[in-house]
């Protein structure tokens, strides 16, 4: 219930609200009573009543030095003038003091009614606010890290307004206050992402960074505040050592340039992410530049286009020397290039993908990003290379094995999952299912390859035009066909002849 106070010098006031209104009925009780405002304030101060009655004209202290201590010490106490004063100097003492209301008597009891269970509306209104801001600063507190590393990767794709920039920092308590900025970027393992962000919390305190997992990524951004004067000299000759050979990172630190302003973090990101995905290539803690990294240019695209080709061609002919020989030069030659590391990742686990289902009965291998040891990579890919069977062996037993060599022979009619299905006698969705999990490759993706395949061999073979080729192996469009050549291949069909036919002369 809500406590009610009444505070009047007259005893039949007191005594008529007390014994002619049922406040039970509107969820109130009278909490104490009062003749004089300085025993009110004592009293108040025990009882902490949520609405008070109070006359004006008592002696000793009046309403109006009552209403000026409460509004002091019990500020959200509701006090209700009930007077027969109507000097404008009382109202306007009432105003200042946050009194609720002002009642004149003689009043009704359903004045005095009303009065009362309006403040007591407003008190619980109030409560019932209060408490839906408790939870939102609760909410606030306990995912407060997690917001503001959605800010920051927010900050750092897409573009905001300065005003919604500084709410922002201000809202999540971001320690981004300059005057300038710099960016350290690094993989971290990620069973060990938690001491590296102690690490950098320690080694850099005293520019009070901000430490964030970049989204989507496997990497950690640090966000220094840095002085005007600042150089990347300095920071090299005061940090460099306490990161180099260290097991928490793989490969270098990069670092951006100096930034000026907030504003301009998504620019400087943009130009220094494609440079911190290739710092697995360089010594592990070494501070490098982004833009030095950028200017690194090693376009070997078309040589290893042919190496894959020379690879398969080798693990086909089941020769182990020259199986070897090409595996281990065409994995040189993709960390020669020093691609962006998920990209490295990706060619990697697409060529043991292939591999694996032309070539092995066995279950295929599959390299996680976050694997950042490259000589363990080269040796898994150097044995799955090197363990790979004749051409004749492929596809292996089971379901799986049946549905490829259904594909392989009937690759170039207008063959579907559910057509497929139904003559091997499995249901569709098992059929897409096996075809996805144990190949990665699924329906289509085999469908293509078989198609594209066949039309390599024409293209060696014969002299039929492009659109008879697409045609045979099954494209009833010629720019589909072109489509699918160039994206299993690397070179449109035109090319791929051209190159077969000179290397047969050379």
């Amino acid at each position: 219930m809500y406590k009610l106070m009444i505070v009047d010098d007259e005893p039949i006031i007191i005594r008529g609200l007390r014994e002619h209104v049922n406040w039970e009925e509107y969820n109130i009780t009278i909490a104490g009573e009062a003749e004089n405002g300085m025993s009110a304030i004592k009293k108040a101060l025990i009882i902490q009543p949520d609405i008070v009655l109070c006359d004006i004209k008592m002696p000793v202290a009046d309403g109006i030095a009552f209403a000026k201590e409460m509004n002091k010490m019990l500020p959200n106490t509701k006090v209700i003038f009930l007077t027969g004063f109507s000097k404008q100097e009382y109202m306007l003492e009432a105003i200042r003091n946050n009194v609720f209301d002002y009642i004149m008597k003689p009043a009704t009891a359903e004045e005095i009614i009303k009065s009362v269970v309006k403040a007591r509306d407003e008190i619980e209104q109030n409560f019932i606010q209060n408490g839906r801001y408790h939870k939102i600063d609760n909410f606030l507190s306990d995912n407060l890290k997690l917001l503001q590393e959605n800010f920051v990767n927010q900050l750092l794709t897409t573009s905001m307004s300065p005003e919604k920039i500084r709410d922002n920092i201000e809202t999540l308590s971001l320690p981004l206050h300059g005057p300038r900025y710099l960016f350290l970027m690094m993989y971290g393992y990620p069973s060990d992402n938690w001491m590296l962000v102690q690490k950098i919390q320690t080694v850099f305190a005293q520019f009070d960074p901000v430490i964030i997992q970049i989204a989507k990524t496997k990497m950690v951004l640090a966000i220094l505040n840095v002085d005007p004067s600042y150089t990347f000299g300095d920071l090299v000759a005061q940090y460099e050592t306490h990161f180099l050979c260290s097991d928490l990172i793989a490969g270098a630190v990069i670092c951006s340039e100096i930034i000026s302003d907030v504003k301009d973090f998504k620019k400087v990101f943009t130009d220094s992410f494609p440079a911190t995905q290739k710092g697995i290539w360089f010594p592990k803690g070494q501070f490098i530049r982004a833009a030095e990294i950028s200017r690194i240019n090693t376009d070997l695209s078309s040589d290893i286009s042919n190496m894959k080709k020379k690879l398969f061609d080798t693990i086909r002919g089941g020769l182990p020397n020259q199986i070897s020989a090409s595996a281990k030069a065409l994995f040189q030659a993709l960390v020669n290039k020093k691609m962006e590391y998920p990209l490295f990742i990706e060619t990697i686990n697409q060529i043991l993908n292939t591999v694996s289902i032309l070539y092995n009965v066995d279950e295929n291998v599959y390299i996680q990003e976050d694997l950042y040891n490259i000589a363990e990579i080269r040796k898994i890919f150097l044995e799955r290379c090197k363990t790979a069977g004749p051409r004749q062996q492929k596809y292996g037993g089971g379901q799986l094995g049946r549905a490829l060599r259904y594909m392989e022979k009937n690759f170039s009619t207008d063959i579907s999952l559910e057509s497929m299905a139904a003559d091997l006698y499995i249901s569709p969705t098992y059929l897409s299912r096996i075809l996805n999990e144990k190949t990665h490759l699924g329906f289509y993706g085999w469908l293509h390859y078989f198609r594209i395949q066949k039309a390599c061999e024409l293209l060696e073979e014969t002299n039929l035009y492009l659109y008879e080729i697409a045609e045979k192996v099954g494209y009833s469009s010629y720019k589909i066909f072109s489509k699918y050549f160039l994206s299993l291949t690397g070179k449109t069909a035109k090319d791929y002849r051209a190159q077969y036919q000179q290397d047969s002369f050379a």
